[in-house]
């Protein structure tokens, strides 16, 4: 499949997060293995997915909370691993954790953008016309469709391409014997989020159960 159209079909995914459907198909987990499935290696796409997954473990979209806008990121950062397919894996992944992290604040400036234009086109297409506001409603529903799908396309093309380059330049800046180092990412990530994951149940059976879940899970994670 060619970026142009990965890149379709993760703007597809984004729009999950606030105007189709929210059926968290667009959670790091979910969205990273698909791409990565897409990408021929769906291990990878497991793995960034788990990883991700627990670094924002404590900002789900439940109930009126309004979580960080990491999804299209790690989307970006999923095709980025899946495209370039690394060598120095520790260094990518530590490179991919800070790409993620500015990508959020990124994709809350677009989302912002995004919904004072669909702001702009509801109030023209209601304007003087009260006996057809159903109708209008409907059109700026799909007008606002279209325009999530350009923005998430235009975000995942800004995220993808300069991180290409980025990191063609990290890779020839940092030694290769340095890399033990940035694998210390990877485990902060893990360590952190297992936490994060494990004091969400304050009873103590769940707790349990949750452990040796999360344990199980990494253990088969690293076996593979």
């Amino acid at each position: 499949m060619s970026i142009w159209m990965a890149l379709a079909v993760g703007s597809i995914i984004s729009l999950d997060i606030h105007v189709f459907f929210q059926s968290a198909i667009s959670q790091p987990l979910i969205s990273a293995t698909l791409i990565g499935w897409l990408c021929g290696d769906i291990m990878l796409g497991v793995q960034l997915g788990m990883l991700f997954q627990l670094l924002w473990i404590s900002s789900l979209p439940v109930g009126a909370v309004i979580p960080p806008e990491i999804n299209q990121s790690v989307i970006a950062a999923t095709l980025l691993a899946g495209y370039i397919k690394p060598e120095r894996m520790d260094l990518f992944t530590a490179f991919l954790i800070i790409l993620v992290i500015l990508g959020s604040f990124i994709g809350a400036r677009f989302l912002y953008f995004s919904r004072l234009i669909n702001v702009k086109i509801f109030e023209r297409l209601i304007a003087g016309r009260e006996e057809q506001i159903e109708k209008q409603t409907s059109r700026a529903i799909w007008y606002g469709l279209i325009l999530q799908f350009v923005f998430s396309y235009i975000l995942l093309m800004v995220l993808y391409f300069p991180g290409s380059f980025l990191w063609q330049s990290i890779e020839k800046f940092i030694p290769p014997r340095l890399d033990i180092l940035f694998s210390y990412f990877e485990i902060a990530v893990l360590a952190s989020g297992c936490g994060f994951v494990f004091f969400l149940y304050k009873r103590k059976h769940k707790q349990i159960i949750l452990a040796s879940a999360l344990l199980l899970g990494l253990l088969l994670l690293i076996k593979v």
